[in-house]
């Protein structure tokens, strides 16, 4: 909720680091000022660039919560990281797990697959079960063999 506001000041915070930066810089080479301020400005910068990641994160961190918070187990348990080969993939015209299918966010689309797999199956035994109960016969389950399409045996 409040995340966003404070990345956009943190953006701002970052935008006048880099000003100072450029007018400390600029001093060091007319030799007003010692080449340590210099330095001191490029910690600066580097230090609301850490700042701005966090909060990028965090962002990231409370939508995700609030999605679980409101659709609770229907949200996937996979998460699909940030990821260089991901962006690139589009570029050169192929999906990534074509382009690169040993990177990060390749492995992480296969999780997400498996992981739907899994679901759907789990969702097919559920169903399964209660036609069962609602016709008085036992599931299939692993009674079934092969690639046969699934079936009901009388309970005996």
């Amino acid at each position: 909720m409040f995340a966003e506001p404070a990345r956009e000041v943190k953006r701002s915070s970052l935008v006048l680091a880099e000003e100072q930066l450029g007018r400390t810089l600029a001093q060091v080479e007319v030799g007003l000022i010692a080449p340590v301020e210099a330095t001191q400005a490029e910690v600066q910068v580097a230090v609301r660039e850490t700042d701005l990641i966090l909060a990028r994160n965090n962002l990231a961190n409370d939508v995700s919560a609030q999605l679980v918070q409101h659709f609770g187990d229907k949200v996937y348990q996979t998460v699909i990281p940030r990821n260089v080969r991901v962006s690139e993939a589009p570029s050169h015209g192929k999906p990534v797990l074509l382009y690169d299918y040993r990177c990060a966010g390749s492995r992480a689309y296969m999780d997400l697959v498996a992981e739907l797999l899994r679901r759907d199956r789990e969702r097919a035994e559920r169903a399964e079960g209660v036609e069962a109960d609602r016709a008085g016969r036992e599931p299939m389950g692993d009674k079934r063999g092969g690639n046969e399409r699934p079936g009901w045996e009388p309970v005996t």
